[in-house]
């Protein structure tokens, strides 16, 4: 399935805000090729490769949006990021 998740990298302390895949019981180049394939659907043309800690999180993501920590303070901007996402999720 597809899921909208928060992930956070401990090391940098950056938390992504994803559009992302289930990743039990698939292999890493699956995960990118559904990914890019639901990309292409979606017509996300741009996109960073999120860096996570986790390969399979790392290579599922479809879509996502990068906070600093000198942005976390600012509860407007994860609202309207998390309804920008839902509607992308909707489609």
């Amino acid at each position: 399935g597809v899921y909208i998740v928060y992930l956070l990298n401990k090391e940098t302390k950056e938390l992504y805000l994803t559009l992302n895949q289930a990743a039990a019981g698939s292999t890493l180049i699956e995960l990118e090729n559904n990914a890019k394939r639901i990309q292409e659907q979606l017509g996300i043309s741009h996109f960073e490769r999120i860096k996570t800690g986790s390969d399979a999180y790392d290579a599922g993501c479809i879509c996502s949006k990068l906070y600093t920590a000198s942005e976390l303070n600012d509860s407007g901007k994860f609202a309207e990021d998390l309804a920008e996402f839902g509607e992308i999720y909707e489609k």
